[in-house]
């Protein structure tokens, strides 16, 4: 078959397009602007791009090309009572023998040429289309092949876009099969310009429909010559700088093009920031020549976006105008692009990081910089509150031992001729540091929790993400990894990169002087005015460089003392956390934008900060976490947990849980514990000193038995994945519905029992997977019982799961499918979140179509 090009004109008549007065009353006009972008205006009526792109596809198919022309129109009869309702919802319109029925002038050429179907419902009818469709091929549209179909283009113009225009559209590209259907903006409209612009960027490239931006794009697809369309007005969006334009690819260049719709340019100025592979810039657009209002446009990769906007909902009904008012994401690609506009923007606008680098007066930028952290103070860390119990080096993600290999390996590229473990390090010639990178393993061990103050954050705060313009408003972008933290999260970040990322003129003849304004960033949390600095530290204000880091600090930590209420050591965590981490931004490796003097600070400071802490309060004592009803556990320095080390001062109280004593299986029949016999107390817990001696709220002396079975599935229509977790109603923690082991219960008999009692399902576990045996971390754990578990997997297809309500059931508060996330994860009870990776880990290796393996590998690094 050869090619066909079909072009489907939808409702060019006078009730729908008509600028005369009296149809503009009909309420499915279009109006007099979108009429007038149409058709043409004044003495130019008839002229606009939609007649005269049909005006040369007559003409080009009395050529002789394959260029067909149907228009489809309504046509209604009042008296029908199926077509009641239509008309009640949109009014009389179309009515047959009326000249509101009749084809808008500038058509009329057309008619002897076109065929022309009529219709009664909002839809394409479906037998006029395939007698048209067999008149205009020769063959019936159900007798084409693929290959045929391939052969045969539409391109749809007319009204309405967002109804009858779009529904046409799904029917050839999905009900029929057609690959090539076509729209443009030049050649479609509608009375709801929101709704219209909507189809165009969202709804039509969802459905695999083209959206063609350019007419003369559309010429050449329907194979007209260029040159007989006054088409240079009608052009796709010409993106500026050429720069610009060359460095980026094809499906962003697309996705600018559909979010700068009827523009007729776009000047594009990079912001500073955008990392991770994402386009940030200011948008100064154009229309028929005249400048339209400053916007934000940003481009990244799906998932990124996606977090972004859901950060974005999470925060704008507490920042207000200082969050961007986002558009219609744009997908095309790997990408998708979104607009965002800032409210009230006067001047040019530009991120803090660049009045910082900027600025050679302090004052120029503290202002500035102290308005927009009272925002966050005021609308979210001194607004949003909450009290919540964290696992501290679990919450920064510094608890497992990869972080201790990037810190050495880092360091080694860092200090590449050093010996790591010897006791110093020399970070330049005049500056020799004690070496504490071995004990940054001893800290991180650390396993207790702590209350910590949870607000919502941004998660990712840096100077690139605060926009300011002349008249100094200001708004917070990039909103990926938001949501409910400890403040120190956001306040430390900054912390981080003003000293380390950004002080990009530091040397290493400063490191010395860097040592001792470190060292009181650390000694101290709540900091002097610059002029009341000791003498020591009397550089500070004679050198422009550290006065800004200095003053720029003062600022962040007067903010986190007056939203604290209390001065707990979690802030020398998230500046341990960040340190670390930019270590690996080494711009010699290709990894970031640090030279070696800033790598050199940053690990300064991690050094110091590993000594700090080692010493602080939170490592004076482990194991502190312990249930409301235990005494307080006796203080245990970090190198005094193992039972090898002699620690004669140590006297743990002693205690028994009434509840267990009540329970001695000599005295109560039906009793789980052991006697209270101190002689049957043979066995120290191998993992080491608790600060409690007895039994506390377990039954067995020695280890204790139980049972926690890991229950995932897919969810059958989110497609994410999901764990079968439960509330526990003695601490409200979200946990496995694990159980203790009875006495001639088997694993699998356990791991049954306890998912019947806690959430009513019965699920067969023979096919279980094995995934752990041995002692857990348990806040109940004594020197003299501890808890050992076994883990079990079990995994359920999207099509079992169906059948499976989970409800409240034996001592839980709550039972859920919840979504598996990095918060969820490392906040679960005792050591279940071990558990969760390692079946984590199995479903990576299990051949099952339903399973994402990039997501189970994104969330495995996250939780490491």
């Amino acid at each position: 078959m050869d090619k066909h090009t079909i072009i489907i004109t939808d409702s060019p008549t006078n009730d729908f397009m008509s600028p005369r007065e009296k149809f503009q009353k009909v309420r499915v006009n279009i109006g007099l602007p979108e009429a007038n972008r149409l058709l043409g205006e004044g003495e130019h009526f008839g002229q606009g791009p939609l007649p005269a792109f049909l005006s040369e596809a007559i003409k080009a198919k009395k050529q002789g090309q394959n260029l067909h022309s149907i228009f489809l129109r309504d046509w209604h009869n009042p008296n029908d009572p199926l077509q009641e309702v239509e008309l009640l919802r949109f009014g009389n319109h179309n009515l047959i023998e009326t000249p509101g029925a009749e084809f808008v002038s500038p058509f009329l050429f057309a008619i002897p040429h076109s065929e022309i179907i009529n219709t009664t419902t909002l839809s394409m009818p479906l037998r006029e289309f395939h007698n048209t469709i067999k008149n205009i091929l020769g063959k019936d549209i159900f007798e084409l092949n693929p290959e045929e179909k391939g052969q045969i283009q539409f391109i749809l113009a007319g009204v309405y876009t967002d109804i009858r225009v779009i529904n046409t559209a799904f029917k050839l590209r999905h009900d029929y099969g057609f690959p090539n259907v076509y729209v443009s903006p030049h050649l479609v409209g509608s009375k709801n310009h929101k709704a219209h612009i909507k189809a165009l960027q969202v709804d039509f490239p969802n459905s695999l429909v083209t959206v063609v931006s350019g007419l003369k794009n559309v010429a050449e697809i329907a194979g007209l010559r260029r040159e007989l369309l006054n088409i240079g007005q009608y052009a796709a969006c010409k993106i500026l700088p050429e720069e610009i334009f060359n460095k980026i690819n094809n499906d962003q260049r697309t996705i600018i093009e559909n979010l700068f719709l009827f523009y007729s340019q776009v000047e594009l100025v990079s912001l500073s920031g955008g990392y991770s592979g994402s386009l940030l810039f200011i948008a100064n657009g154009e229309k028929d020549g005249f400048k339209t209002e400053q916007v934000i446009l940003k481009i990244d990769h799906h998932s990124q976006m996606q977090k972004e906007i859901e950060g974005y909902n999470l925060v704008k009904d507490f920042l207000g105008k200082h969050a961007p008012g986002f558009g219609l994401p744009v997908f095309y690609g790997e990408y998708t692009g979104v607009k965002m506009e800032l409210a009230s923007m006067t001047g040019k606008p530009e991120t803090m990081q660049t009045i910082l680098e900027r600025s050679g007066v302090v004052d120029a930028f503290l202002s500035k910089f102290e308005n927009a952290l009272d925002i966050l103070k005021n609308r979210l860390y001194g607004n949003i509150k909450k009290i919540r119990k964290i696992y501290p080096y679990k919450e920064f993600g510094l608890h497992n031992k990869q972080q201790q290999i990037w810190l050495i390996e880092n360091t080694g590229y860092i200090l590449p001729d050093q010996n790591l473990e010897s006791d110093t390090l020399q970070l330049s010639d005049e500056l020799e540091i004690p070496n504490s990178l071995q004990d940054f393993g001893l800290i991180t061990k650390h396993i207790d929790r702590i209350p910590a103050q949870i607000s919502l954050c941004h998660g990712d705060l840096n100077l690139a993400n605060v926009i300011v313009d002349a008249k100094t408003n200001i708004w917070f972008i990039d909103w990926t990894y938001t949501g409910e933290k400890p403040v120190e999260i956001d306040i430390a970040k900054m912390e981080n990169d003003i000293k380390f990322v950004l002080s990009k003129n530091i040397q290493e003849s400063d490191l010395g002087k860097l040592k001792l304004l470190e060292g009181f960033f650390i000694q101290n949390i709540s900091l002097p005015k610059m002029e009341e600095l000791p003498d020591s530290l009397f550089f500070v204000s004679q050198d422009i460089q550290l006065a800004k880091i200095y003053s720029a600090v003062k600022v962040l930590r007067d903010l986190y003392v007056d939203v604290k209420e209390n001065m707990d050591p979690l802030y020398k965590l998230a500046l341990l956390k960040y340190s670390t981490h930019t270590l690996s931004f080494d711009e010699r490796r290709g990894r970031g934008e640090c030279k070696l003097p800033q790598l050199k600070y940053a690990l300064l400071s991690t050094l110091l900060l590993i000594r700090y802490l080692k010493q602080s309060t939170l490592h004076k004592k482990t194991n502190k976490d312990k249930p409301d009803s235990y005494p307080n556990r006796f203080p245990i320095p970090q190198d005094k947990l193992s039972w090898s080390v002699e620690y004669l001062e140590y006297d743990s109280p002693y205690y028994v849980a009434h509840e267990v004593l009540e329970n001695d299986f000599n005295k109560n029949p039906n009793g789980w514990a052991d006697p209270e016999d101190f002689s049957l107390a043979k066995s120290l817990n191998p993992n080491g000193r608790t600060g409690l001696r007895g039994r506390g709220l377990l039954g067995k002396w020695g280890a204790n038995f139980a049972v926690d079975p890991v229950v995932t599935r897919i969810n059958p229509i989110t497609e994410e994945l999901e764990v079968l977790l439960t509330r526990r109603e003695d601490n409200g923690e979200w946990a496995l519905p694990g159980s203790m082991q009875y006495q001639n219960e088997t694993i699998v008999d356990t791991a049954f029992r306890a998912i019947k009692q806690k959430t009513g399902l019965q699920l067969n576990l023979h096919d279980a997977h094995n995934l752990f045996s041995g002692l857990v971390d348990d806040y109940r754990n004594t020197d003299h019982a501890w808890m050992e578990s076994t883990a079990l997997h079990k995994h359920i297809s999207s099509a079992e799961t169906v059948k499976l309500k989970p409800s409240e059931g034996k001592g839980v508060s709550d039972v859920a499918w919840v979504v598996l996330s990095p918060e969820i994860v490392q906040n679960l009870f005792a050591n279940h979140a071990n558990f969760i990776k390692k079946a984590l880990e199995r479903l990576f290796t299990i051949d099952d179509p339903e399973i994402d393996k990039n997501k189970i590998q994104e969330l495995l690094l996250t939780i490491l």
